[in-house]
């Protein structure tokens, strides 16, 4: 069963629609990031689910993103006015804070 939690308006910045989970946590948690590239608002929706990797792989191929090739602890999923994050209903700090990153910042794991 879903919880859907909107969670606000925030700004946010200019990116591709797109879909991308990777290594959730830095190397680096004081690693400095530049966002200076323009703002916009964004909407941000947080689905909280009993199984991620499933909603995730679902989501994935519903936007047409083709799904998952690997294991996914959470998710996020972007346009330039709207963010959806998937999550577990136990997570911590750094998966919740590496999804609402790609919200702002897109694609941020090849940059």
């Amino acid at each position: 069963m879903k919880k859907t939690i909107v969670i606000f308006t925030a700004l946010s910045f200019i990116f591709v629609s797109s879909a991308v989970a990777g290594p959730i946590v830095d190397a680096d948690p004081n690693k400095m990031y530049n966002f200076d590239k323009g703002s916009k608002t964004m909407s941000v929706t947080w689905h909280v689910v009993d199984n991620p990797l499933a909603e995730c792989d679902k989501e994935s191929k519903r936007v047409g993103n083709g799904g998952f090739a690997y294991k996914v602890q959470a998710c996020a999923f972007w346009t330039k006015t709207q963010c959806t994050i998937i999550t577990g209903k136990r997570d911590n700090h750094d998966t919740i804070g590496h999804e609402f990153r790609h919200c702002f910042q897109g694609h941020w794991h090849s940059q």
